[in-house]
């Protein structure tokens, strides 16, 4: 069966569908979702009936991690991931944020960046709910999506962080895991087109053959021209604030013409401020 024809019969039918999350952990941490002869990762998979999944190997971005199965369980062992890596006394290094780094295809990513506002029939505004501006919003956690995608590679970096590991914020972050796991499901054509390229460890210094003709052509065919002009028009880092903005506030709150991702993150307010 074709794979676009395949995608269509199944695109309504998403609730109890399995899905794969996969992220890059600071290697040093990773093993803390291991454990001595993987005792915490059998029982992380048995207690959330879920896939753990650790490549072999690693490099400067980290160990790439993924985790498989119904939503729910992924987002709840997510969440329990978190308190692992960072719980216990752990401390942060220089730069380091209470949080995880998804990777989520291009062709995704253009959709979760929209921060378009939407109308219902009764003239109330809305904006979609796979927006991370939205997500964020919502769930309190703080979503940080480089614009700049891994090397050699489809993929971009997705960080969603928390300011503390308290019972609220854990809540949060699992609900924003839940809700960008659901853009999955609800956007399969995107998130897993066959004309995704994914990150693998070294791929940067390896990267797959291609025929470059022939993907060009493909692209030219089948790219949704809006989905290109889109992405020229935002490139930069963009971070997304759970902090309650007027309707007429986003755009400009999320054009940082002048300044480096750096400056927005540390410039950025958070819930404890409103």
């Amino acid at each position: 069966m074709h794979i676009d024809r395949f995608l269509q019969l199944i695109a309504d039918d998403t609730e109890g569908s399995p899905v794969t999350m996969r992220a890059l952990l600071p290697y040093r941490r990773a093993g803390a979702l291991i454990g001595i002869q993987r005792s915490v990762q059998f029982r992380i998979q048995e207690k959330y009936r879920i896939r753990l999944n650790f490549h072999s190997e690693a490099d400067e971005f980290g160990r790439l991690v993924s985790v498989v199965g119904r939503l729910d369980n992924v987002s709840r062992a997510w969440r329990e991931a978190m308190v692992l890596l960072f719980g216990g006394g752990h401390r942060l290094n220089y730069g380091e944020k209470l949080g995880v780094n998804l990777l989520i295809p291009l062709a995704l990513s253009s959709k979760l960046r929209s921060t378009r506002v939407l109308t219902r029939p009764d003239g109330s505004h809305y904006r979609a709910q796979c927006s991370l501006a939205e997500i964020a919003k919502l769930t309190g956690a703080t979503l940080f999506l480089k614009k700049d995608v891994l090397p050699n590679t489809t993929e971009q970096v997705l960080q969603v962080s928390i300011e503390r590991l308290d019972p609220q914020r854990l809540d949060g972050f699992e609900e924003a895991i839940r809700m960008i796991g659901d853009c999955f499901l609800k956007n399969r054509r995107e998130a897993f087109s066959p004309r995704n390229i994914y990150y693998v460890p070294h791929i940067a210094e390896n990267p797959f053959s291609f025929d470059d003709e022939e993907n060009d052509k493909q692209e030219e065919e089948e790219e949704d021209p809006c989905i290109e002009t889109e992405w020229v028009a935002n490139a930069w880092d963009m971070v997304f604030c759970p902090d309650e903005l007027q309707d007429d506030q986003w755009h400009d709150d999320f054009c940082p013409d002048g300044f480096h991702h750096s400056q927005w993150l540390d410039d950025i307010p958070t819930a404890d401020d409103s």
